[in-house]
This record gives C-alpha cells, structure tokens and sequence, in this order.
C-alpha cells in the first residue's frame, strides 16, 4: 500500500514512503498498437496529476545503513542513523486541494480499445513534504540533543524526463506504468533561525543522487467512457489551468498549472460493478539498483469527513479520523472502527448492540461491553451457563386455537442442529429459526394453501404463541401450544 523510495549517496541511505493521490488527469502519449474508436481519447493538449502524501501513510526517510555523519548539524552533532516520518504539505489547499507532487504530461491522450496503450513524456514539476515530528540530533556523544524538522522538495536544478504507459484492460477501466526520474532537495530546519542545513541531490560533489521512481499495473478510470465516470461524483478538486505554485520550496511562484485531463482518472478502478478507490500496488523506487518498496495512489480529494487526510472513498474509516489506516485483521474496516479489530469481519455484525462484533464476542446474542470472562474459558460472564431458551423447550405440546380445526399435539425437536416443529397438519417437519424466544418457519400450509410464515414466541409461562400469515391475503390465525 506504501511507495519505499530509496536514496544511495556516498554518505546516506534514504527510504521514502508516499501515498499519492491524483486528480482527474491525463496519461497521454503516442499511440500504441490498434485503431482508436473516437471514444474519448483526451484533449491532446500539455496536462498534470496531483498526488498528496497523508500523515499517517508511513511515509519515511531512514538513515540506519549509512548514517547522516557526525558535525553535519553543527561543531559536535553526532552521527544521526534514525528514522523521519514524512508527511504532504499542501502547494496551495485553495487551488490544489491536498496536493503536494505534480506530475506533468506532454499530452491529453488516452487509449479508447480494449487491450490498447499510449505512452508519454512526463516530468515532475513540484514536491513538498515535510517530517510529521521533529528528528532528535544528540551532540558530544549524546551530552545535549536539538530537534530538527526536514522538509523534502525538489531540487534547484533541472528535473529528468521520464514516461507513462497506459493500456485499458476494460471498456472503462486499465492500468498504467510509470517510470519518472526525481531529484530531491533537504532541508533540515534548526529550531534557531538561520542554522538551517541544505542538501540539494542535483548539485555537483553531493552525497545522495537522482533516483528512479518506477511503478506498475495501477489503477486508472476513462473519463465519460461507457461506464460514465464523473470525477466530481468523487469530488475530485477540478484544479484550473493556470495556478500559479512554488515548484521547489523556495518561496517563489515558479510554475502554473496546465489543464486538467479529459480522459484520465487515477486512482480508480472497475470493481464489484462500480467504481472503487484503486491503491498502486507495485510500485518501487530504485536509485543504481538499490533500495525500493511499495507505494499507493488514489483521489486528489477534498471529501474527507474526519479531517484525517485520507479522502473518504479511500478512508477506511471515514467518519473517525484514522491518519495511520492501521488495519490489523485486514478486513478493510480501520482499527479505530473495527468492532473486532484482530478478527475478519468486514459487515461488522454485532447482534447484541454492545459495539462488540459478533466474531469477537464471547457473548454474541448478551450484551456485555466488558467482555467479562471470570474463569477464562471464552465464554463471557453474562451468558456462562445460560441454556437456549427452544433447548428448553424441546418435547411435545397440545395445539389449540384457530389455526386448527380442533386440538393437535405438535412435537418440538432438534434434528441435527436444526429445531423442528413436528405434527402439523398438511406439513411435514417445519424447519425454524430462533433468535432468542422467537422462532420462525416458513411455506407453512394450513386450511389446503401453502406460503404461510409461522411465527412462534416462548411466553413467561411456558406456553408458546403460535400464529400464521400469508402474506398478502387475510389467511392468518392464532394458536397456544402447551406443554404436555
């Protein structure tokens, strides 16, 4: 779900995590093999994607193999082999929503057959991501520490080109291929002003270098194709041509945004019928052959309901702010809203009403929150020892009322596991179901007409109501059932 971006110098290994999302824009290109249909194929013309970088998408730099080295952040400053937990700081959240990467396409064009792909230049144009918490740098051998936050952009220098393949594998949906070149900028922020440390990849004698972010088969939506996806059914932020942003960090506004596509949606994919939120799966960043890791792309959106980061087609919790999306029984229900969060259950079934799924519950059909189990044998305090109200009432009973012409005797019995009312006329064995002290049956004959529902209910004083109804007539009648 994550992208592990690795960084090799001659001083430093640095791994990156990003989660991208990306609004409605184009993969374009040349033409692969195969006719276009004159479907929507996409402007033509010069477009960007817009990613962001959640807080709690793990996303991070670590320094164990080859340590930032000792007096880097100042006469004494140890050598720092931590961790940095990064996070996307927006370009501009009027204009651009969350987005905080830009990727740039030469060309709005998209494939419109199946099995057909484009491929295109494509350039990144802006980054801006910052640590989620300070770094502790310790001096003199640990003696006194300093907190530095790290910002990551791009570098001064030019970015590399790099390209995108797109193949749609369906009518409306397909995946694509990346492999674009970036060139990174640090800076370490002293919590003194003006102490601030720079490293710049693209500058000459450097310890960390360009790396080559390459990823496959992830998931993107033609736009108006046959299925008629809509982005702003997602609310996908609809970003205008021409906004003007700060491409590298440096306070200035050095770049503009270019039209949005009229073809390409990232992050969606054709599943169960719909239209889902796709994660990029496979994806890696490779500098010389080292390093690498996942990474996932999905909505540039600003529907996020509990202002967590994660837009809510994507969140797994979307009404509890879950910035990790930590989810251990990866049901697809966060842990912060899994009413079993270590067992599977993604319908979140609770049957009792006291928050505690059913899967989990030691006593599924009582409530009890606390999940009381003073002999520890699994089964919870508020239902140890507590008999099936139909195993009770197992045996033979006289059935009386006007659901019969005159008296019967009715047995209740368990064949299996399954409870059976026994005896009725017109009726071989009647399978039930219970739920308590209710039991139900149905296709019960009675008077020569089929398709009655039987509903049975066990009384304070062991008597069990019995009553009949056909559903869409007035074919209905009640009986008592008394234990012989």
């Amino acid at each position: 779900m994550k992208r592990r971006i690795a960084i090799i110098g001659s001083m430093w290994l640095v791994g990156l995590v990003l989660t991208v999302l990306t609004t409605g824009c184009p993969l374009t290109g040349t033409t692969g093999s195969g006719p276009t249909s004159g479907g929507n194929s996409g402007s033509g013309k010069v477009s960007d994607d817009f990613w962001t970088t959640p807080a709690g998408s793990k996303t991070d730099y670590s320094f164990s193999d080859t340590p930032i080295p000792a007096d880097f952040f100042g006469p004494g400053s140890d050598a720092f082999s931590g961790t940095v937990m990064l996070m996307g700081a927006s370009l501009d959240p009027t204009n651009l929503g969350p987005a905080d990467t830009i990727i740039r396409r030469s060309e709005d064009k998209c494939p419109t057959e199946v099995g057909e792909s484009v491929t295109v230049d494509v350039e990144i144009v802006a980054l801006s991501l910052v640590s989620v918490e300070p770094i502790t740098v310790s001096f003199d051998g640990g003696q006194r520490t300093e907190e530095w936050d790290i910002q990551v952009c791009l570098s001064n220098m030019p970015q590399q080109m790099g390209m995108m393949t797109i193949t749609l594998d369906e009518e409306d949906c397909g995946t694509f291929d990346t492999f674009i070149p970036v060139t990174p900028k640090f800076t370490f922020i002293s919590s003194n002003p003006g102490d601030n440390r720079f490293v710049d990849c693209g500058e000459p004698d450097q310890f960390c270098e360009p790396l080559e972010l390459t990823g496959e088969d992830n998931g993107w939506v033609l736009i108006d194709g046959p299925g008629g996806y809509n982005p702003s059914d997602n609310k996908i932020v609809n970003v205008a041509e021409g906004m003007s942003f700060d491409s590298n960090c440096d306070g200035q506004l050095n770049g503009m945004t270019m039209a949005r596509s009229t073809c390409f949606q990232p992050g969606i994919e054709c599943k169960n019928g719909g239209f889902e939120c796709a994660f990029n799966d496979e994806a890696e960043g490779r500098l010389n052959g080292g390093g690498g890791g996942q990474h996932q792309s999905f909505l540039n959106s600003d529907d996020d309901t509990d202002n967590d980061g994660w837009p809510n087609d994507c969140d797994n919790c979307p009404e509890m702010a879950s910035p990790d999306q930590t989810d251990s029984d990866d049901d697809g229900v966060g842990d912060i809203c899994d009413n079993c969060p270590d067992d599977d259950n993604p319908d979140q079934a609770d049957s009792d009403g006291d928050d505690i799924g059913d899967v989990c519950d030691n006593c599924p059909d009582d409530a009890n929150a606390d999940q009381a189990d003073a002999d520890d044998n699994g089964i919870g305090d508020a239902c140890e020892g507590k008999v099936d109200p139909w195993q009770s009432a197992l045996g033979t009973y006289s059935l009386a009322g006007s659901c019969t012409e005159v008296a019967v005797m009715v047995t209740l019995a368990m064949n299996g596991e399954v409870l059976e009312l026994q005896g009725f006329p017109e009726n071989g064995p009647i399978a039930l179901v219970c739920a308590g002290n209710d039991a139900t049956g149905s296709d019960v004959t009675a008077f020569g007409q089929g398709g009655h529902n039987l509903s049975m209910v066990i009384q304070s004083d062991g008597t069990i109501t019995f009553d009949l109804e056909q559903t869409g007539t007035q074919n209905n009648c009640q009986s008592i059932m008394t234990r012989q």
